[in-house]
């Protein structure tokens, strides 16, 4: 059995589900996004506020597959870090979940 299948993470169509489906918790999905602030569709408003090209990419993953992971039984969240670094917060949150993981939760 595949891990979509096993999870209940299947749609009709491939693009019904996250594409990238890491199950921090085994409740938690996300989907990772890396938007290019210069590029012609986010250039202007990144240039007026810092993290407008990740803020704009996390809310369509939110937008697209939000309700689907609810509907699941499953938390989402996007991963949204701009190509010069710049990371949106839920990235940052997650990276720090991990950590948690990783090391233990005394220990972070």
């Amino acid at each position: 059995m595949n891990f979509e299948k096993e999870h209940g993470l299947v749609g009709a169509e491939e693009n019904q589900r996250p594409g990238y489906i890491l199950l921090v918790d085994s409740r938690t999905c996300v989907d990772i996004v890396i938007p290019h602030p210069a590029a012609p569709s986010l250039c202007e408003a990144a240039a007026a506020r810092n993290l407008a090209a990740a803020d704009r990419r996390a809310k369509d993953k939110v937008r697209l597959y939000g309700n689907y992971c609810t509907k699941k039984g499953y938390r989402f969240g996007p991963f949204a870090m701009e190509t010069f670094g710049a990371t949106h917060k839920a990235a940052r949150k997650l990276i720090q979940v991990l950590a948690a993981h990783l090391v233990g939760p005394d220990t972070v």
